[in-house]
């Protein structure tokens, strides 16, 4: 689900050594569309791996990877690159139970979090 909202941008600058500050508003909609993430399988034995892309997060960010409850740690950490895309190769799964887990992706910055279901 998309969420629209109009853009207001502030400006600050000096002009001859006096600060002054500028604010502009628009009335063009500025879309936000929360992170999503893609598995190249949603489905996997413990000691194989698996990879997977994201988009979405704020450019930069560290985003944890979790699968199952949070306490546990995070299995990984990756950083958003320049445009908000995560990706990860060879990713190994755990020596967990068999059964339905979930494999959370949460931005450090953003707090944001991106779930899906991962069987094992």
């Amino acid at each position: 689900m998309s969420k629209l909202s109009t853009g207001l941008a502030i400006l600050s600058m000096a002009i001859l050594g006096l600060p002054t500050t500028v604010a502009a508003q628009t009335d063009r909609p500025i879309q936000w569309e929360p992170p999503a993430v893609h598995l190249d399988t949603y489905t996997g034995k413990p000691t194989h791996a698996f990879s997977f892309t994201g988009n979405g997060f704020v450019p930069g960010e560290q985003v944890d990877v979790y699968l199952g409850d949070r306490t546990a740690g995070a299995l990984t950490t990756v950083v958003a690159d320049s445009r908000g895309d995560i990706t990860r190769r060879n990713m190994v799964i755990p020596l967990v139970s068999p059964g339905d887990y979930t494999l959370s992706f949460v931005g450090l910055s953003s707090n944001t979090p991106v779930s899906v279901v991962f069987v094992i």
